[in-house]
């Protein structure tokens, strides 16, 4: 059989050979409009209904899986409600009707413009409802905004500040919604360009100071909430806290920014072995975006973190993001003093000296302009015609090289970086291999004392982290060991040492 006949919808016994297939319970039971099996398509008793004397039931507007939702009317005051109601097929599970509860008390207890107001709880006809703060607007997933279009990226932050304001305030009064996704959060009709967001359905809110007769709702052990963005705590049915929110606010931001979520499945089974081991992949890497600013890479990972200690609180999400978009993180801080140090150290000396506002015209330079060899090894020449000395940096991660090379770079040193585990064999040779204090450390020095092209390199391992392990590297052949605790401006200032040492 294949995967389409098993999944069509079946036909009960004795169904009508012209029944049509059920939009709600799927079934092939749709006949003359009316389904058979579960009366989709009957008229709806409860438009025209009087709720508790104070609501007039005027038209439905939605249904999910366990409710509806109606427009109603407020008859004191002549004003549009929300009316949202359990089912009649459910109305009688006691825990569903526990989770209207815990939404109604969620909402009653915070007041916030990015919350739906609650006014009233009442039962009609054996069901359940709440009369709400009626809103029009369309949910993030309903926009598509998480699709191959997107969203600007200041839009992007605006709406997920305003999802981490309401969290702010909801935590701070003890409330966790452990369900935040694209389709909880509804960007509201506005003529203005500014996007005012709402943050809806707590019905699988937990109050923290809820006791155990709330049962099965609050107990550990029970995983609640959408696969796609559960957080690890939640897969393993733990207690939950302030952390799980950020987690799946951090797995709906890096769908927002990359058009797809950190991880994707079909079922619970692809989705928790995912959230629990696997590290997300950057946004870069999956989406439409081929430069997302560094600090997003970041803080979407902190939320995405494993340990629910490690992640920010919405507060401090909140800053880190705008920081992010304004570029004032930390990431991208480092990036552009990095880029501005490295266009530094390419300027000639001279021309340093006729640019007084230059950090680094007051840094005494210990390297003197020298012709270049006649081999060119050992050396590259900057644009001034001034040779600098070549010190090779291998095995070190892109983030560390980077600082390597403005501590070197601001000592004349020209750098190069080396990624495979081969040396490279082209271009000049050069005067120092620095070596990061890897397990693969000892090979690789033996690989370059094998290899006659780096015969005369000054041989360093650099960062490592225990001196035990230095009788093992010189009888591999290594020059010098520089220990962890050393900093980068004496790593840099013994560096040239060995430069000149070995030119």
């Amino acid at each position: 059989m294949t995967d389409d006949a098993r999944l069509a919808p079946t036909a009960p016994p004795g169904a009508s050979p012209d029944a049509s297939d059920c939009p709600r319970c799927a079934t092939r039971s749709v006949v003359g409009g009316l389904c058979r099996a579960c009366d989709y398509g009957a008229p709806d008793a409860l438009v025209g209904a009087v709720l508790a004397g104070k609501y007039r039931v005027d038209a439905r507007l939605a249904e999910g899986g366990i409710g509806a939702v109606y427009l109603g009317t407020r008859l004191d005051l002549g004003e549009p409600v929300a009316l949202k109601f359990l089912l009649p097929r459910w109305a009688g599970d006691a825990d569903l009707r526990a989770r209207f509860r815990r939404e109604a008390l969620a909402l009653a207890r915070v007041r916030h413009p990015g919350m739906v107001a609650v006014y009233d709880v009442g039962e009609h006809a054996g069901a359940p409802f709440l009369a709400m703060e009626f809103v029009e607007g369309t949910t993030l997933h309903e926009l598509g905004c998480c699709g191959a279009e997107g969203l600007p990226l200041a839009r992007v932050v605006r709406i997920v500040d305003q999802v981490l304001a309401v969290l702010d305030v909801a935590h701070r009064a003890g409330i966790v919604h452990r369900d935040i996704k694209p389709g909880n959060v509804m960007v509201l009709d506005s003529s203005s360009d500014d996007d005012l967001v709402k943050l809806i359905d707590f019905g699988l809110a937990l109050m923290r100071d809820d006791d155990a007769s709330d049962g099965r709702l609050t107990a550990t052990n029970v995983t609640m909430g959408t696969w796609m963005y559960m957080s690890p705590e939640q897969c393993r049915g733990r207690d939950v806290g302030p952390p799980t929110d950020i987690y799946a606010v951090g797995a709906m931001l890096f769908q927002l920014l990359a058009g797809a979520p950190p991880f994707e499945g079909r079922a619970m089974a692809d989705f928790v072995p995912q959230h629990l081991f696997v590290d997300p992949p950057r946004i870069a890497e999956r989406g439409r975006r081929r430069a997302v600013p560094a600090g997003f890479e970041a803080l979407v990972r902190r939320a995405l973190a494993k340990s629910a200690e490690l992640r920010p609180t919405a507060q401090q999400m909140r800053r880190e993001l705008a920081d992010a978009l304004a570029g004032r993180d930390a990431e991208s801080v480092a990036g552009q003093a990095s880029a501005r140090r490295s266009g530094e150290a390419g300027v000639s000396r001279e021309e340093r000296g006729l640019h007084r506002s230059s950090p680094l015209a007051t840094v005494p330079l210990a390297i003197l302009p020298l012709a270049p060899a006649a081999d060119g090894a050992s050396q590259q020449v900057s644009p001034s015609g001034e040779a600098r000395p070549l010190v090779a940096l291998w095995g070190f991660a892109p983030s560390r090289a980077d600082e390597l090379r403005q501590a070197l770079g601001v000592r004349g040193l020209a750098t190069e970086t080396w990624e495979s585990d081969a040396p490279r064999g082209e271009g000049p040779r050069p005067a120092v291999v620095l070596l990061a204090a890897s397990g693969a450390v000892a090979a690789r020095v033996e690989r370059l004392r094998a290899d006659g092209r780096f015969a005369i390199a000054h041989l360093v391992v650099s960062e490592l982290p225990d001196a035990s392990a230095m009788p093992g590297l010189v009888r591999a052949g290594v020059s010098d060991v520089v220990l962890a605790r050393a900093g980068d401006d004496a790593l840099g200032a013994r560096v040239l040492q060995w430069a000149m040492r070995t030119r």
